[in-house]
């Protein structure tokens, strides 16, 4: 009878056994969680500045349109700007071109949100210059009007 006592099915775990197991996995949380929330805001950027290249490659393929591009002719720089409110607006000097922005918005949409925190309440201006050598207009920088940062784009393009 006493053999029969000592052959309990003890199976599970015990209270120490999960406790010691949550208390690896809230030391592992707080290791990790700061960098994953500096991964998720670098993609959150990502996004926001591939959005905006987007919007430049919209405005360079709507210069292809005769129309829009014999209305830029005279000027050497144009400029479009995302704004904060996701509202995109196209300037050469001082002309707006309300052609060249309604084709970037039929490329792109009405509206580009800005998801990261750095870009939240931002704005990006767009610049474009006339390059005679090409005989186009083409992309020389992105500037990001809270952070002040300026992306030239690679040699090539």
């Amino acid at each position: 009878m006493k053999n029969e006592m000592k052959k309990k099915n003890n199976k599970g775990f015990s209270l120490v056994e999960l406790i010691v197991v949550i208390a690896i996995m809230a030391v592992l949380m707080v290791v990790l969680a700061p960098a994953m929330l500096r991964y998720v805001e670098k993609t959150r950027v990502q996004k926001d500045e591939s959005a905006v290249s987007e919007v430049a490659n919209a405005a360079e393929l709507a210069l292809a349109d005769e129309a829009i591009y014999a209305a830029a002719n005279s000027a050497t720089k144009i400029t479009v700007t995302v704004g904060d409110d996701a509202a995109i607006t196209a300037k050469a000097d001082t002309t707006v071109f309300k052609d060249l922005a309604d084709d970037v918005k039929a490329t792109v949409g009405e509206k580009i949100d800005f998801v990261s925190k750095q870009h939240a309440s931002d704005e990006a201006t767009i610049t474009l210059e006339y390059d005679g050598n090409r005989q186009a207009y083409v992309l020389k920088s992105t500037t990001w009007k809270n952070d002040k940062t300026t992306t030239t784009p690679p040699a090539g393009k």
